[in-house]
């Protein structure tokens, strides 16, 4: 979280929390991360110098008339104040925080291939198990690994990768092991 995000989300967390709907305040949220992410001519419009403040804002309200207002108000003054550029990282510092609240850990899977939402549901609940709390997971890329995946939670290191697997091999074998 830098600063500036974690301000406009504390922010934000601040006008919902006394609602105490964090799911679908959580759920808007992610749609949308997934509507600006999928329409980049969508944040560029909102960027523009070339429409005025009112039509920015009645852009953001034809276009999401369906989301709380709280969070169609947000996304006007994200706008006003030029940081439309930083709307998903806020969005999912907001997310974050809603997490922490609700007892929801957050973690981060790499694996050498992308994995699909079913891969990534089944490791969160299989880590969620050991973890005796629901566990979410972001999906990061790391080209170093062969195969298998690792999942890092706080400062809890779950390791199947094949690297480590090989490593571990290497290892029982110096020491004279089967």
């Amino acid at each position: 979280m830098s600063e500036l995000t974690k301000r406009y989300a504390v922010g934000l967390y601040s006008l919902v929390e006394s609602e105490k709907d964090y799911l679908s305040y959580k759920d808007e949220a992610e749609a949308l991360i997934t509507i600006f992410s999928e329409n980049q001519d969508y944040s560029r419009a909102l960027q523009s110098a070339f429409l005025s403040k009112e039509e920015k804002i009645e852009l953001i309200n034809e276009t999401l008339g369906g989301f709380h207002p709280y969070m169609i108000s947000f996304i006007s003054v994200i706008c006003d104040n030029h940081r439309i550029d930083n709307v998903e990282e806020i969005l999912y510092d907001f997310i974050s925080l809603i997490n922490e609240k609700i007892g929801v850990k957050e973690g981060l899977i790499y694996s050498a291939e992308p994995l699909t939402g079913d891969e990534i549901k089944e490791v969160e609940m299989s880590i969620s198990k050991k973890e005796k709390r629901k566990v979410e997971l972001k999906n990061v890329i790391d080209n170093t690994l062969i195969g298998g995946v690792k999942v890092l939670i706080g400062d809890k290191v779950y390791d199947g990768t094949i690297k480590n697997k090989l490593e571990n091999l290497k290892l029982n074998l110096l020491r004279g092991g089967n």
